[in-house]
């Protein structure tokens, strides 16, 4: 609790407020959101390709999340110093996020043009909020100098399009960002970062109390506006968090508290360009649906991806006292994940 009060930008007992008031929005607006979707007929139609659902689901889940992230972060706006300037400009980007997202679970945006939404959020985003100035690689400062806000507004990017493109399973991307959201927790507090801890929190218990609604069989689906303004808000906290922390973080706890879907966003990204195939299409070569059609059920294929995000979570936390060990560990995760996209298939979809 000392620690806390000397990183907080407010009282450590409002952290509380902030988590029960993050679950609670969400857990009972997520059934409303469910039966607005259903009226207005936002829901995600099987097509026995990559919507594998027996029947209609409702989208929309992700407007309960981005209503509770905000009402649950209002402690913030009584900071001791002040609202602080970066509290404000994710809140902006994950607005607009969010709205992006809602516009495609309704109207189904062109890839193209979500694709450029993106850029331009993210871009503001490093323009105003700042941007990764310098990384530390296994032990070595690198300055980035005039790439500082291209390799920004890449990243924030990355993980926005990573989170999405996990969101393949009835609990998959809700699930393993929880997970990364609990490791930024316990980094933010590491390291003092009492900001990235309360919105951290915020967001997780955001997320937790959604996720009764999206286990298998999934009641209501993240849809976009919640996949993509989870992923902007968690690629903003490892650059204002991770990547502007000391010494003993390095780039690669990020990319660890990350690990699955960025494996699986960049692997498919250069896997389709030597394909000859846009970098963007749609198909069944997610690690999750890969597993499917080797025979893997959904709730299988949740667990073992939850299973492999933990150790990539533990290897981001290890990683900070015993880089060798958090190698292994890290080495032993990417492994299993390589192995099962090397699965033969018993299904054809």
């Amino acid at each position: 609790m000392t620690k806390l009060k000397e990183i907080l930008p407010f009282n450590p007992l409002l952290l509380i407020v902030v988590a029960v008031v993050a679950f609670a929005v969400s857990f009972f607006t997520t059934p409303l959101m469910k039966r607005i979707a259903i009226k207005k007929n936002v829901v995600d139609i099987p097509d026995g390709k990559r919507k594998l659902q027996s029947s209609p689901v409702p989208y929309l889940g992700g407007v309960a999340i981005a209503l509770s992230f905000l009402l649950s972060t209002i402690p913030l706006w009584f900071s001791n110093n002040g609202i602080p300037k970066i509290y404000v400009i994710v809140v902006i980007g994950f607005v607009l996020t969010a709205v992006v997202g809602l516009i495609d679970d309704i109207k189904e945006l062109k890839p193209v043009i979500k694709f450029i939404c993106q850029i331009v959020i993210s871009t503001l985003t490093a323009v105003f909020g700042g941007a990764i100035e310098h990384v530390q690689f296994f032990g070595h400062y690198i300055k980035l100098g005039i790439f500082a806000i291209p390799i920004t507004v890449l990243w924030i990017t990355l993980i926005i399009n990573a989170v999405n493109m996990i969101d393949g399973l009835d609990g998959l991307a809700s699930g393993t960002s929880t997970f990364s959201l609990i490791t930024m927790i316990v980094a933010a507090f590491i390291l003092g970062d009492g900001l990235s801890l309360a919105i951290s929190v915020a967001l997780c218990f955001a997320i937790v109390g959604f996720l009764p609604y999206n286990f298998p069989p999934a009641k209501i689906f993240l849809g976009d506006c919640g996949a993509l303004s989870i992923g902007y808000v968690m690629g903003c906290l490892s650059v204002y968090g991770l990547f502007k922390g000391p010494a003993l973080i390095s780039v690669i706890v990020p990319a660890l508290i990350l690990g699955l879907p960025v494996s699986d966003a960049v692997e498919l990204f250069f896997a389709r360009l030597l394909k000859g195939k846009h970098p963007f299409s749609a198909d069944r070569q997610h690690i999750h649906f890969m597993m499917i059609d080797s025979g893997f059920s959904v709730k299988q294929s949740m667990l073992i991806l939850y299973a492999i995000t933990i150790a990539f979570c533990i290897a981001a936390i290890v990683y900070i006292w015993d880089k060798a060990i958090a190698i292994v560990i890290a080495a032993v995760a990417f492994g299993i994940y390589a192995l099962l996209k090397m699965l033969p298939k018993k299904f054809k979809k």
